[in-house]
């Protein structure tokens, strides 16, 4: 099974939120 990722926000240079497409 492979994640898409669809959409991220980085802030700081940390991962503040994280959209996987397909969940």
């Amino acid at each position: 099974m492979m994640r898409a990722i669809e959409r991220i926000e980085v802030q700081g240079g940390e991962v503040v939120s994280v959209t996987l497409a397909g969940g």
